[in-house]
């Protein structure tokens, strides 16, 4: 290539520096077209990029011969061209691009010389050059413009985490939810730079309607007009109804656009939604009066950030009120459990120095829950509780407490008593309404049950004694038989050590042997003619006494022991009867009394078996007793059972008859065999006419419905006479016989047989001629519905 000479290289460093001042590729393609037709003096020049011209000179715009200026380009010389004529031409290739060239023409026939062409070159290189610089340049602004934007999304995402971070750290630490929604508010505000936030959840008192919960620049007369909006209104109200991020950019013509803030000027505004448990509860709005403010993605992206922290929020605070109200409510009622009633009573009890009236304390059991539960089912059994849970809450005042501590158990708190008769007064209403019927599994029950009371005072009782002398005294009214109300006393704090300390020598005399079955003689009448016994149970430490029946039997009953003990009792006294059928030739029949726990046994009826099988007694010499308050506390089961007894082959006999309420129905609707008439009628049989026509009546309906009759509780000869005349066929009672062991039984019975003639003598006439069915094969003495040992 030639070398430059100094016109050349003046040229070029001219060219160049001209070049340089050029600050767009625009003005370096149009500097190097004119300073290239100037430096070789041409007529035309030009920049051109495969079809298309970057810059020209030497034609006028739009007159430009783009075909000849690429022919120029591809080599061709020389070329004529209109206006100008036969001119010679040079092209030079910009750098790496074979599609950019520079081309010059110049008219006449003189070529470009050898130093022209190079110099042509030169500024090709020295375009390309500029072009490459300009290039990096806008690449490196571009870069920097974006690293810039890039920083700036980085701090702004930061600046997003570091205040998403902190809500979480509260929600963490269970922050009250109030204080965690001013932090989003606060929080959003500051990053969204929205003049107007607002956070708003559903009202649970008002069906749709959204309630202001927090919110930020709103000024206090629009607040007090957007406090409570409408579902659908305003961009809260359709991210809540759409379940979605609303953007309303057009706010003072929306369609939606809540009037208050129109008033104030917003021009946009957008909404996301807040979810419980993925249910739409709420929204989290900003809004802006600046015109023509768009919201960018990120931002729209940090709003539903911070609503779904703000869900988060929400939906752990109400799994907390949850879990809160799990931990202190019962599952089935919804009533306090004792953790709360706990917490309430020592509220209740902390001292002070005002003197404040007394709080009372109530226990309230069921008496036959575990009857119902048993025989009808725990779906059954929890409709009741259900019920009576609903009814003992109506009963009381909005200040008192009802809780349910477990199974059958409620406990009420009355908030300041004027003294133990208002609150044996409202125990009264309680069971009042326990007692209604309550209809459960299809089903009409009658329930009872048993409450005790207990008056505490602020600063001087203890709420876990106050609790415990309910308890007591419940029980003690649960000793008197159910459906009543015993109010504490300071004695039942002795008896229940004594009932602990006998629960356990209970126990331990089943296996030591100090429990004994005893029997008591059954007699036919008028004759007097010994044709069964009952099996009574006896207690005798030795040395330390006998334990009284009323004692022992209803704590084997309240403890379930009696299940044992009374499966004991059945085969030891079959087994006893049999062995008299060996010995003595004596068929006697069998009596056994069967407690309201055992009738619940889902095992009762192999139980039975079980003792007739090992002993080899016909099922037809067995008799079972069962209470009269037994059948009243669930008919259709108590029916059931009884039916699957008899199935066996073995007699039913109800027991102090004329105890309960509707005997009579009672006489007409249970499978029974013999009714045993209760010792209340028996002792004034001889006085009067009263008492005499009440046990002749009964014998007569029973006669009726073919059910033996069986007198307890006989103590005198004139009681048996009596009853002889009025057609009782069976007697039993400390007249014909106290209780006596295995033993000494067979001794008795052939004593009886020598002393039968004279023991009704007078009562032989009076009975001549009378027709007397078959004798009953079973009786038992008439003390509690659960007395195994209480005899005649």
């Amino acid at each position: 290539m030639p070398a430059l000479n100094g016109w050349s290289t003046q040229q070029l460093t001219e060219f160049l520096a001209a070049i340089g001042t050029a600050s767009s590729r625009a003005a370096v393609v149009r500097l190097a077209v004119e300073r290239v037709a100037d430096a070789v003096e041409a007529e035309v020049a030009a920049i051109v990029i495969g079809s298309r011209l970057a810059a020209q000179v030497g034609f006028p715009p739009g007159a430009v011969p783009r075909g000849l200026l690429q022919r120029i380009a591809a080599g061709e010389d020389p070329i004529e061209i209109p206006g100008l004529g036969r001119c010679r031409t040079a092209a030079g290739r910009l750098g790496d691009d074979d599609e950019m060239r520079v081309v010059i023409a110049r008219a006449g026939d003189v070529p470009l010389s050898g130093e022209e062409r190079a110099l042509l070159r030169g500024m090709a290189r020295v375009v390309n050059l500029s072009l490459g610089n300009l290039r990096l340049l806008k690449r490196e602004r571009a870069a920097r413009r974006a690293s810039q934007r890039q920083a700036a999304e980085i701090g702004e995402r930061q600046r997003l985490l570091e205040a998403l971070s902190t809500v979480e750290r509260m929600i963490a630490d269970r922050a009250p939810l109030p204080e965690i929604l001013d932090v989003i508010v606060a929080s959003i505000a500051k990053l969204v730079g929205g003049e107007l936030v607002g956070l708003r959840l559903l009202d649970p008192d008002m069906s749709g309607v959204l309630r202001m919960v927090a919110s930020h620049g709103i000024p206090l007369d629009t607040f007090q007009e957007v406090a409570r909006g409408a579902v659908g209104a305003g961009a809260g109200g359709l991210a809540l109804e759409e379940d979605r991020v609303v953007v309303i950019e057009d706010y003072l013509d929306h369609s939606s656009a809540l009037p208050a803030l129109t008033r104030l000027g917003v021009r946009s505004a957008a909404g996301a939604p807040i979810r419980q448990d993925g249910k739409p509860v709420g929204s989290l709005v900003v809004a802006s009066t600046v015109v023509g403010r768009r919201y960018r993605e990120t931002e729209r992206e940090a709003l539903v950030a911070f609503a779904d922290h703000a869900s988060l929020a929400v939906t752990d605070a109400a799994r907390t009120r949850q879990m809160l109200h799990s931990a202190l409510h019962d599952a089935l009622t919804g009533l306090p459990n004792r953790a709360l009633f706990s917490d309430r009573l020592d509220q209740r009890l902390v001292g002070g120095r005002r003197v404040r009236p007394p709080t009372a304390v109530l226990f309230l059991d069921i008496d036959a829950l575990k009857r119902i539960n048993d025989s009808l089912g725990h779906l059954v059994g929890d409709e009741v509780l259900v019920e009576t849970a609903r009814r003992l809450t109506t009963s009381v005042r909005t200040e008192d407490t009802v809780a349910r501590l477990a199974g059958d158990e409620f406990t009420v708190l009355l908030d300041a008593v004027s003294g133990e008769s208002e609150a044996l007064a409202v125990a009264e209403r309680l069971l009042e309404a326990v007692r209604q019927p309550i209809v459960a599994g299809g089903r009409q029950l009658s329930l009872t049950a048993s409450v005790g009371v207990r008056l505490a005072r602020a600063g001087v009782d203890r709420s876990a004694d106050a609790m415990r002398g309910a308890d007591l005294a419940m029980y003690e009214a649960k000793a008197r038989g159910g459906g009543a109300v015993a109010l504490f006393h300071h004695d039942l704090d002795q008896r229940a050590v004594r009932r602990l300390e006998l629960e356990g020598e209970l126990r331990a005399a089943m296996e030591t042997g100090e429990l004994r079955v005893l029997y008591q003689p059954i007699v036919a009448l008028p004759s007097g003619r010994i044709v069964g016994v009952e099996a009574l149970v006896r207690w005798d430490r030795g040395s330390r006494g006998l334990v009284s029946p009323a004692e022992f039997i209803p704590l084997a009953e309240e403890t379930g022991l009696i299940v044992e003990l009374g499966a004991w009792v059945l085969g030891e006294a079959c087994r006893t009867v049999v062995s008299l059928d060996r010995d003595r030739g004596a068929a006697l029949n069998l009596s056994v009394n069967l407690s309201a726990r055992q009738l619940l046994e889902p095992g009762l009826e192999a139980t039975v078996a079980a003792a007739l099988r090992a002993s080899g007694l016909h099922a037809a010499r067995l008799t079972l007793e069962i209470t009269e308050s037994v059948l009243m506390a669930d008919t259709a089961a108590t029916i059931d059972r009884l039916g699957s007894l008899r199935g066996l082959g073995v007699r039913v006999a109800i027991d102090d008859f004329g105890t309960g309420y509707s005997s009579l129905g009672y006489l007409r609707r249970f499978p029974l065999d013999a009714v045993k008439i209760d010792r209340s009628f028996i002792e004034d049989v001889t006085e009067g006419t009263r008492q005499a026509a009440l046990v002749h009546a009964i014998v007569e309906l029973c006669r009726t419905l073919e059910l033996d009759t069986v007198a307890e509780g006989v103590e005198t000869r004139e009681q048996a006479i009596r009853l002889a005349e009025l057609g009782c066929e069976l007697a039993q009672g400390f007249y014909f016989g106290r209780p006596i062991p295995a033993r000494d039984l067979a001794r008795r019975l052939a004593s009886w047989a020598r002393e039968e003639a004279v023991l009704l003598s007078g009562a032989r006439i009076l009975a001549a001629g009378r027709s007397v069915r078959r004798p009953a094969t079973a009786v038992r003495s008439a003390r509690g519905p659960l007395d195994f040992a209480s005899g005649g």
